[in-house]
């Protein structure tokens, strides 16, 4: 099955929100205090887009979104979170 282009957004954009929870998480004190997992970030951020693409389609977001695009979603964010991790502590870096 071939993705639509609403599902493709919509990994590109949990990829990229995935990428901004690691570097606020890095970056803002604040941010890192807070009692919320980096988890719990990234399945608000699925769930917030998973709104926001039905609001900005027109329809149902079931009707848009798969359970298995959601799914890799979630993945894909917490990949591009734990890829900006990475960076930006160095580890691997010699």
């Amino acid at each position: 099955m071939a993705l639509t282009r609403p599902q493709i957004l919509f990994l590109l954009a949990n990829a990229a929100l995935g990428a901004l929870v690691a570097l606020a998480a890095a970056r803002v004190p604040s941010f890192a205090a807070l009692p919320v997992p980096q988890l719990g970030w990234l399945v608000a951020g699925v769930l917030l887009t998973d709104v926001a693409t039905g609001v900005l389609t027109g329809a149902h977001p079931t009707a848009v979104i798969s359970m298995p695009v959601r799914i890799a979603a979630l993945a894909l964010s917490l990949v591009a979170s734990l890829g900006v991790a990475t960076a930006l502590t160095g580890a691997g870096n010699p």
